[in-house]
């Protein structure tokens, strides 16, 4: 990754092994979920677009740092953070017309990404073909699809959506 002088603040924060390593995951996650949903033949990742997610979400993680004066970020601002960028730069980008299953790729590619997460989270594997009330989760999936598509939505929407979640969880058990 290139950093140019807009980012270089983030190197008295963050070594520029855990921000190459964050691009690295992020689009080998990427990579893994376009091409399980077939969409190898009518999209690219944008390594810029993705660069510049990344770099902004280290730019959010590093003020929040400062602000609230703390080391460390819980796992809902990160995962908060992560969606909001990466669907902000959007980097899988069409290179072909597209059926409709593979219409909003960026969202459906936030969506698998997230939803798995923070199930493991809570401790119940995503994988597992038996999930209890499955169907709670599916709606859940359904809703936080609509919303990436068509609502309006922020970082910290997007952690008390997570937070949400987690306490819902806890308070069903």
């Amino acid at each position: 990754m290139i950093f140019d002088d807009r980012y270089q603040f983030l190197l008295e924060n963050f070594s520029k092994e855990i921000i190459a390593n964050r691009y690295a995951a992020w689009l080998s996650e990427i990579q893994k979920i376009v091409n399980r949903l077939g969409g190898g033949d009518y999209f690219f990742i944008n390594e810029e677009s993705l660069s510049l997610a990344v770099l902004d979400y280290f730019t959010d993680i590093a003020r929040l740092k400062e602000f609230q004066n703390i080391e460390h970020v819980n796992v809902q601002k990160i995962y908060s953070y992560s969606t909001f960028w990466i669907l902000k730069r959007n980097p899988v980008q069409h290179i072909a017309a597209v059926p409709p299953e593979l219409a909003y790729i960026n969202e459906k590619t936030m969506l698998l990404m997230l939803l798995p997460k923070i199930m493991e989270e809570i401790g119940v594997d995503p994988s597992s073909t038996y999930i209890k009330n499955k169907s709670t989760i599916m709606n859940f999936s359904n809703l936080l699809f609509y919303n990436f598509c068509f609502r309006l939505f922020t970082p910290q929407t997007l952690e008390l959506m997570i937070d949400a979640f987690f306490t819902g969880y806890l308070l069903g058990k």
